[in-house]
């Protein structure tokens, strides 16, 4: 959202959220990158939009890349952060010790817990990342 803000100073943004993360439904189809560049594209076909210019971070990356690959046309520029095309032994490692790492998390009793994880686990974000982080990365249970 910071960022979607400072760009639309200057362009047209459309931050879509993509199946699964943030206000949107999770899907029982899967997450797979080509179906996330599928959603995307099909979003930008039907309101007309083209050529654009991508900015993709953390999963977005991959999609960005399989959009452009696929869309070569339509892609004017690319900006990439937080990930590239392929997953060094180090990004590897570094995943595999986050996961394991968070793997035994039950849950959390209260957004209080979940602001004091991602504080924890990401001392140098901003209180906003945190906040968004609270907001759209934990689903609620039943519990």
């Amino acid at each position: 959202d910071p960022i979607a803000r400072r760009l639309a100073e200057k362009y047209h943004v459309i931050a879509p959220d993509l199946r699964g993360h943030g206000e949107s439904s999770w899907s029982p189809q899967g997450y797979a990158v080509r179906a996330f560049a599928g959603d995307v594209t099909g979003l930008l076909g039907q309101m007309g939009i083209g050529p654009y210019y991508l900015v993709g971070h953390s999963n977005g990356v991959r999609v960005s890349i399989a959009i452009a690959g696929e869309n070569p046309g339509q892609v004017r520029r690319m900006a990439l952060s937080d990930a590239g095309p392929a997953t060094s032994v180090e990004g590897a490692r570094f995943m595999r010790d986050f996961i394991a790492r968070n793997t035994n998390l039950r849950g959390f009793r209260d957004e209080h817990e979940v602001r004091e994880f991602y504080v924890a686990q990401h001392p140098e974000w901003v209180e906003e990342f945190i906040d968004l982080h609270v907001q759209y990365q934990v689903r609620r249970n039943w519990a």
